[in-house]
């Protein structure tokens, strides 16, 4: 149970950050849908490096855990 909440815990942040980011976009007047493909572009830049995780100095389950959080985040950016 804990990892649910956990994980809905994430995704409310996740997408109050990509609100906060399209917010800060208008008032700094650039319009929303500019930094919502900008946004998108940063978050599918990520797939060049996703397939290199496993050089990194951890165990396998925390490069899954980490490679489906990247993936997660990919997601919620791309509804931006």
């Amino acid at each position: 149970m804990a990892s649910l909440r956990h994980s809905a815990a994430n995704t409310w942040l996740n997408v109050e950050l990509v609100g906060n980011y399209l917010a800060l976009a208008e008032h700094l007047g650039v319009r929303a849908r500019a930094a919502s493909v900008t946004i998108g572009r940063v978050a599918a830049s990520a797939d060049v490096w996703l397939d290199s995780l496993d050089t990194l100095p951890f165990d396998v389950g925390t490069l899954h855990e980490l490679e489906r959080v990247i993936r997660r985040s990919q997601e919620l950016l791309r509804l931006a």
